[in-house]
């Protein structure tokens, strides 16, 4: 399912609240497992910077080391922070990191819709 079609679907029809109330609880499963992969993505991506900063940080230390040289931590954190690995890295967990947040606010959104079906129901 896409966010788009999510949105389409929080729109409740007043002729139809039997029809919307057996409909409610796929969506929001459907909601649900879409925000958790988004989520499980997201972190995927968390772990995926860890994991370039420590490859170029080796690659800063190899180079410092066969050259005789010395570099202070913080000039190490520098050149990571300004390699093209970690800002390639950290520009995909941002992305990611819109998806879920966009996938968390419709699970949140179809979770308040219950109870408004509910209230819509027995008025």
């Amino acid at each position: 399912m896409k966010l788009e079609e999510v949105k389409d679907l929080l729109y409740i029809e007043r002729g139809a609240l039997d029809e919307e109330l057996v409909r409610h609880p796929q969506l929001y499963y459907t909601v649900s497992i879409e925000a958790a992969r988004a989520t499980a993505k997201r972190d995927a991506l968390k772990a995926g910077i860890s994991e370039a900063d420590s490859a170029v940080e080796l690659a800063i230390r190899a180079e410092v080391e066969e050259r005789g040289t010395k570099i202070t931590e913080s000039n190490i954190k520098a050149k990571v922070a300004a390699s093209a690995e970690h800002k390639e890295a950290y520009a995909a967990w941002l992305a990611a990191k819109l998806v879920s947040d966009e996938w968390a606010a419709a699970e949140e959104v179809v979770k308040v819709r219950g109870p408004m079906i509910r209230d819509l129901v027995t008025m």
